[in-house]
């Protein structure tokens, strides 16, 4: 894996003049993007010739999903701007609803703002949604973490819908490189970049608490204990509780603490 990232502002489109990189916009539907975003914000907000822009909608200005606007606000140096509401989506039929009206709130506030690059990442459809206006209304698209695949979820066709409708494509490792080349059907492309994935720098600079901080801090004796993510497959909710169920009944046998994290912002998580 390439894990040292090629400068963006040495990226071109083929056939086309280089980009003019002077107002950068990160778009962020969630706590899963924001964290991953985090060092590249952070290295281009030195920059004194660029301006960068947090637009900021999906589960970020939920109290549900822990408000997470309050992470968006503690970066330095960029304009922070909420787009769109939360919008639950707790049925197919609520997703749908919520992707048309993700829509027209960029369709709103792009035809008012114009940016010289867009970042787009990952598969949520929150995001798939504000990338469609963005394509729509001729705005230049970054995607990060394109050509990857998720088993058992619908994850994947968001994820290659956003490639195809992306301008260049950062990936993470050079399978997911090779694979977007097909979606977009362009073996030869030189948009499509591998820089590998920025979590991985984040986390190698990421400051741990130490277990009695953490003990004060949850207001538990962690002895014995097991931290649980579930993540559905958003393709088949009963299978899932049944699995949810299974896990579950196998930890309590065991006589672990269990700690489990919340649902996402996905078809069926009140259910669970």
């Amino acid at each position: 894996m390439q894990r040292t990232a090629t400068p963006l502002t040495s990226v071109r489109f083929r056939s086309q003049p280089p980009i003019n990189m002077k107002k950068v916009a990160f778009l962020t539907c969630g706590r899963s993007d924001i964290s991953i975003y985090r060092q590249i914000i952070e290295n281009l907000a030195k920059k004194n010739d660029l301006q960068i822009y947090l637009l900021v909608f999906g589960s970020h200005t939920s109290n549900l999903h822990g408000n997470t606007i309050e992470e968006v606000d503690s970066f330095r140096n960029v304009i922070v701007k909420v787009i769109s509401e939360y919008y639950s989506t707790d049925t197919k039929e609520e997703m749908v609803s919520a992707i048309s009206k993700i829509m027209n709130d960029f369709n709103i506030h792009l035809k008012k703002s114009k940016y010289d690059v867009i970042f787009a990442i990952g598969d949520r459809f929150e995001m798939l949604a504000a990338v469609m206006s963005a394509s729509c209304l001729g705005q230049n698209i970054f995607h990060l973490h394109g050509g990857e695949k998720t088993m058992g979820a619908i994850d994947n066709v968001f994820r290659h819908a956003i490639s195809i409708m992306s301008n260049v494509h950062l990936t993470s490792t050079e399978a997911s490189k090779e694979r977007v080349k097909q979606i977009i059907e362009d073996e030869d492309s030189e948009k499509v970049i591998n820089v590998g994935a920025p979590a991985l720098h984040n986390i190698s600079k990421l400051s741990l608490l130490n277990k009695k901080l953490l003990e004060e801090e949850l207001q538990l004796a962690l002895e014995n204990y097991v931290v649980l993510t579930y993540h559905p497959t958003t393709q088949d909710p009963k299978q899932d509780l049944l699995i949810l169920k299974n896990i579950l009944e196998s930890l309590l046998e065991s006589e672990l603490m269990v700690m489990m994290t919340s649902t996402n912002n996905d078809f069926g998580n009140k259910r669970f």
